[in-house]
């Protein structure tokens, strides 16, 4: 889902704008938060 966010913001959709940076930036963070709360988890896939 993040993922998701984060391109929809990279290229928009829709809008007369390409990129929509607050999207973008809110996706980075929220990853980041998540990937606080769970140090255990391995970063990437196996």
């Amino acid at each position: 889902m993040l993922y998701l966010i984060f391109n929809e913001g990279y290229s928009a959709a829709t809008g007369t704008e390409l990129a929509r940076v607050e999207l973008s930036s809110e996706a980075i963070r929220l990853t980041r938060r998540l990937r606080e709360s769970l140090p255990e988890q391995p970063a990437g896939p196996a």
